[in-house]
């Protein structure tokens, strides 16, 4: 549209057009109404409906009363109180679809209808396919300012909604593992979890400073993943740890597969009810604290693999202990303790303790025999369990 005087024929039938649209009972208001019902099943949800229905209305007069202003000028994007209520709305039902689904549906029959109307506008043929050229990019541009403000609108309502979910979940739970729940049927509402089930209390944490809440959130759900019980829970408990609550068990092996680099998880006992909610979790929060005290450099590890020694490790005299079972065995070095814990924990075959720990056959005899020399009696069936207790709780001290 070079030519000045088309573009200004072009512009009043534009404004003719808008006149038309904002006084007259034309059929396209109802079938744009009707668009709504076809686009999702509002039969369980009248509020949505009417609401959607209302802001469908509104934008097509707002781009009506726009036009007939200055027809010559982009329009905005139209915003209505009330949709943005409804949208949240939709996020807490779990259907934020539903709002740009209504829209979209009636910004259809909406071109349909003003192509209808402009072919009553103009006879000619140069007028008409000018118009509809120009008419075409207006309601376009205009459309898709509409579909990104939307859009815009339903992800920061859920990204608020998230938040504050998240926030509820966790005051949730930090009053159930504090014992200060006063309404365990109000706590379970608001963790969106059922307490009566079995439970398994994981933590996932990183030392690592920088780490992104994506990446969290990512080795979460791939922990999630390999759960085969009902809608897990997780909550994010710190920038840098997520606490989560599986209904099905899941094993050591299990989740050294998914781990990823950087990330460590501490499982917690398999209990029940709402007390096992809570002792889950601090046999997760034990496990957390023995692998962050501990020399070894295990990623996952369960609250069955470090128990007694955590309970030896609580122990005040513990290091007289060990200086009785172990005797000159304290101070010998780390390789020869070790291959004597792998000795005793492999059922005294030293064969597969060899295997275990990558070591030739001759050297763990050696080992062997270096240890029991420096025990103060040699290895046997009254000391062996006392001495495999020891090793242990120094294993992870």
């Amino acid at each position: 549209m070079q030519n000045d005087p088309m573009r200004s024929t072009v512009l009043s039938l534009m404004q003719e057009g808008a006149k038309h649209l904002l006084t007259s009972e034309a059929k396209w208001r109802d079938q744009l109404q009707d668009a709504v019902i076809d686009s999702f099943n509002t039969l369980n949800d009248p509020a949505a409906e009417t609401a959607i229905r209302r802001y469908n209305m509104l934008t097509v007069m707002h781009w009506a009363n726009s036009v007939l202003r200055d027809p010559n000028v982009p329009v905005e994007p139209f915003v209505d109180p009330a949709i943005r209520l409804q949208i949240r709305e939709q996020i807490r039902q779990g259907t934020p679809e539903t709002i740009l689904n209504g829209y979209r549906a009636a910004q259809i029959l909406a071109w349909r209808a003003w192509m209808h109307l402009a072919f009553n506008l103009s006879s000619t043929k140069t007028e008409l396919e000018a118009l509809l050229d120009f008419s075409s990019e207006h309601i376009n541009t205009f459309s898709q300012s509409c579909v990104e403000l939307l859009a815009k609108m339903i992800e920061d309502e859920r990204v608020e909604y998230a938040h504050q979910s998240s926030d509820r979940q966790y005051e949730a739970a930090k009053a159930i593992l504090s014992g200060s729940v006063r309404d365990p049927k109000m706590a379970m509402h608001e963790l969106g979890y059922r307490l009566g089930q079995t439970h398994q209390a994981i933590i996932i944490w990183s030392r690592e400073p920088e780490v992104s809440a994506g990446a969290l959130e990512a080795a979460a759900d791939r922990v999630e993943l390999t759960a085969s019980g009902t809608s897990p829970l997780r909550i994010m408990a710190k920038a840098s740890t997520a606490w989560l609550w599986l209904s099905a068990p899941v094993t050591v092996d299990v989740l050294s597969s998914v781990v990823k680099e950087g990330f460590e998880i501490a499982i917690g006992r398999v209990l029940q009810g709402l007390s096992g909610f809570k002792e889950s979790h601090q046999s997760a929060l034990v496990t957390q604290q023995i692998m962050l005290q501990s020399k070894q450099q295990h990623r996952v590890v369960a609250y069955d693999q470090i128990k007694l020694a955590y309970r030896m490790l609580q122990q005040i005299d513990f290091a007289q202990f060990a200086n009785e079972t172990l005797g000159r065995l304290c101070q010998a070095p780390a390789d020869v303790r070790e291959s004597l814990r792998v000795y005793l924990a492999e059922g005294a075959n030293a064969a597969q303790a060899a295997k275990v720990l990558g070591l030739h056959r001759n050297t763990m005899n050696r080992h062997l025999e270096r240890a029991n020399d420096l025990l103060p009696e040699p290895l046997n069936s009254q000391n062996r369990l006392q001495v495999g207790a020891v090793l242990d709780a120094l294993y992870w001290s």
